[in-house]
């Protein structure tokens, strides 16, 4: 019975990701210490383990695209870290129950978030929080203090149903003012954005003629909207917007890519981001691998301001190990 509870949490917690379900991972934590408050070592790192592994196997279901062993691996590798919370005995009857398990969830995460190969940071308990009342203590903490207090809010929940402790609604009520108080420098300033989704073609094409395509899509889509712009069918944005590699073809270096955008760009004054793979920095250098940029281009003055990824994403954007692993799975060649 434990283990389907458990399952149960980490379905609960997935489904928190959603859309105004914040209150969710609160509740599939708070099971899983109810869980581990009453176990011994051995279960509680079988109960643990299947939270994690249903948690992550459906957060992380979208990375099938890749093939249903990518999407076992990338299970596996996120579930991992979470198996040390097992290694607490977790009794909700001390002082510290709040303390412990927050303290032992920032640090699994921060594990995941750096190791291995700077980890994999899918499925932290902060990036569910965005809709709800605790958000606001990433000002102070970021998302580990975020994270922590989700964690400390279940334990309080564990403790006044299983204790009738009356500091469980207190550290509740304190994390929430604390976060209610907290200033976000919020502005009433409106920029109004234009997205653009040019899509990628599946149909079997081969990289190069796939990554011409893809730029294809973007362009066309981009001058439909300055069509519609000019013939007042949309109102004009503040920028347009591409979106993550909207081109795989360098946009930096001399080329096709180059003379398209600024060929689109010329034709208006609003400026455009576009979200580019680069090999080069924009002074015709080129760097040791592929980068994640995002390129601020505009009629006048071409691509200027530029922002590149700091950590590109093991197995998506590059591929650790290569020639190893190419041995055993070839498709990864074409990332």
């Amino acid at each position: 019975m434990v283990f389907i509870i458990a399952g149960l949490a980490g379905a609960l917690a997935a489904w928190s990701f959603t859309p105004n379900h914040w209150w969710a991972a609160i509740l599939a934590v708070a099971l899983m210490l109810n869980l581990l408050s009453s176990l011994k070592r051995k279960s509680r790192l079988g109960v643990t383990a299947v939270f994690a592994l249903v948690f992550f196997g459906f957060h992380v279901q979208w990375i099938n695209v890749l093939g249903v062993d990518a999407w076992i691996a990338l299970t596996i590798l996120c579930s991992l870290p979470w198996l040390l919370l097992a290694v607490f005995n977790l009794d909700s009857t001390k002082p510290w129950f709040y303390l412990v398990p927050a303290a032992a969830v920032v640090a699994i995460e921060t594990i995941r978030g750096t190791i291995p190969w700077g980890g994999f940071s899918w499925g932290l308990l902060a990036y569910s929080q965005l809709d709800g009342p605790l958000v606001n203590l990433a000002t102070l903490g970021g998302q580990g203090l975020v994270s922590g207090a989700v964690v400390a809010c279940a334990a309080a929940i564990v403790k006044l149903l299983k204790q009738r402790n009356l500091s469980a609604p207190f550290v509740i009520v304190v994390l929430l003012l604390v976060s209610r108080g907290v200033d976000t420098m919020q502005s009433t300033q409106t920029v109004t954005l234009a997205a653009i989704q040019g899509n990628v073609p599946r149909v079997g094409n081969e990289l190069s003629t796939q990554r011409a395509a893809v730029l294809n899509n973007h362009l066309e889509v981009t001058q439909q909207l300055l069509t519609d712009i000019a013939d007042n069918k949309v109102a004009q944005p503040d920028m347009i917007v591409w979106p993550e590699s909207g081109t795989d073809i360098d946009p930096l270096q001399p080329g096709l890519a180059a003379d398209e955008i600024t060929d689109l760009v010329s034709s208006t004054d609003i400026p455009v981001l576009i979200g580019a793979t680069t090999w080069g920095s924009g002074d015709g250098s080129k760097s040791s691998g592929p980068r994640n940029a995002g390129i601020l281009w505009q009629r006048d003055s071409g691509p200027e301001e530029m922002y590149f990824k700091n950590h590109l994403v093991p197995f998506g954007e590059y591929i650790p190990l290569r020639d190893f692993i190419a041995r055993f799975i070839s498709r990864f060649d074409q990332i």
